[in-house]
């Protein structure tokens, strides 16, 4: 698997991301959040845009799979953390979680995005490539249940290409 290295917004990524998910929200009566700093809207990196937004828009349909309206909504949250590695060059540590309600993926779901197997399901292995991709872009992934909530967590670094001196008015906060 090759990933394409260009410039992006990371603002515009994610909104690609979100409004995947919408057609399936509101099929299923369940609204998608958004949570990041305004500072995600004027932060362009290098990276692979496209395979980023695949990534996270198949654990965000994933998410709404396994979430029933009664439950709740599902948030789509980034904490970016920017770090200085020389002379003018920053390094942005992004952490993607996709939180929803309850128990989440089945448990045989989650072995399946972890380790291939022969009778693999069509989810699972949509989710084991996306798992790849995340370790193509040098990243982690966890998943995480606790009493309420279930999280995907995605980690990756990104060169950061630019930070906008443009404010520009934060996006609405539900798809």
């Amino acid at each position: 698997m090759e990933t394409n290295t260009a410039e992006f917004n990371l603002e515009e990524a994610l909104n690609t991301v979100l409004m995947q998910g919408i057609p399936l929200g509101k099929e299923k009566r369940i609204s998608i959040e958004r949570d990041w700093p305004v500072e995600v809207s004027h932060m362009y990196i290098y990276g692979d845009n496209i395979r980023l937004q695949q990534v996270l828009a198949d654990y965000l349909a994933c998410a709404l799979q396994f979430t029933q309206p009664a439950e709740g909504h599902i948030v789509l949250q980034v904490i970016p953390k920017k770090e200085n590695i020389g002379s003018g060059m920053q390094i942005a540590h992004l952490e993607f979680k996709i939180v929803h309600p309850a128990l989440g993926v089945p448990e045989a779901l989650i072995q399946e995005m972890f380790q291939h197997n022969p009778g693999v399901s069509r989810e699972g292995l949509g989710l084991y490539i996306s798992q790849k991709l995340v370790k193509t872009m040098s990243g982690a992934l966890q998943y995480l249940r606790e009493a309420n909530i279930s999280s995907f967590i995605i980690l990756i670094e990104f060169p950061v290409a630019q930070l906008s001196s443009k404010w520009s008015k934060p996006s609405p906060s539900k798809f």
